[in-house]
């Protein structure tokens, strides 16, 4: 039988105990706790396919489709429709970006749409507008923009015609009336609101190009005034739209 040491101090009879030494590696764990593989991979998470704009997303009638389609979840062998259109040709850049080319479109908004080979897609609606070609006249003419669904924003196609009667614009003396107009979907207020915006926005552009503010005039008929009286994506974007009537 062992007796714990005993030591004499000061005349004192002291009692020493051994101090116990644990390993400090393993405090606190206990001989079972799993040990994490720090050399794992972390698990790859799957991306929903989704898509989210095209760009550019409105084109001139007859002009070919070379376009980019953004979003996510596009895998090799990805594949992009639009509206009716055939002998589309699409490029995988990455997981974010395809690339689509083609001939030219018709006319009107149509979806953009991707599927993968696993047979799942996404649908970007109202993805592309195709406007009808309009050649500037020699001399001031009258001209007509386009807009996109909902939008008061100039298209590029429409700033493109503006900027090209732009310098004869500036050196007129009549006056310029400028009509705003919508498609019918929408309240009647919205859209005499809608297509005053966007009588509005081709003023402001009108203006940057040096046309004086006081020549022109804005007047908002919304969806009373339709160009093509049809009920469908062709004949709302023909709708949608700011005519500049000039007076001499």
């Amino acid at each position: 039988m062992h007796y714990p040491m005993t030591r004499v101090f000061n005349g004192a009879l002291l009692l020493m105990v051994p101090l116990m030494v644990t390993n400090c590696e393993r405090c606190g764990k206990h001989p079972d706790d799993p040990v994490l593989d720090t050399d794992t991979d972390p698990p790859q998470v799957e991306v929903a396919l989704q898509v989210v704009s095209m760009d550019p997303h409105s084109l001139q009638e007859g002009m070919a489709l070379d376009a980019s389609v953004y979003g996510a979840g596009f895998v090799s062998g990805a594949r992009v429709d639009v509206g009716q259109a055939t002998g589309l040709t699409t490029e995988v850049l990455d997981a974010n970006t395809l690339s689509v080319r083609g001939g030219a479109q018709a006319v009107g908004t149509w979806d953009v749409t991707v599927t993968n080979p696993d047979g799942s897609s996404s649908v970007l609606r109202r993805g592309l507008t195709v406007v009808a070609k309009q050649e500037v006249a020699a001399g001031c003419a009258d001209l007509v923009v386009y807009f996109d669904f909902d939008k008061a924003g100039l298209t590029d196609e429409a700033t493109r015609l503006l900027s090209g009667a732009g310098s004869c614009l500036q050196g007129g003396k009549g006056e310029l009336r400028l009509e705003g107009h919508a498609d019918e979907r929408g309240t009647t207020e919205y859209n005499l609101g809608l297509g005053q915006r966007r009588a509005d926005a081709v003023r402001q552009h009108l203006s940057g190009l040096g046309v004086s503010s006081t020549r022109m005039r804005t007047v908002s008929f919304g969806e009373e005034r339709p160009l093509d009286p049809a009920h469908g994506e062709s004949a709302w974007a023909r709708n949608r739209r700011v005519e500049v009537h000039v007076s001499n």
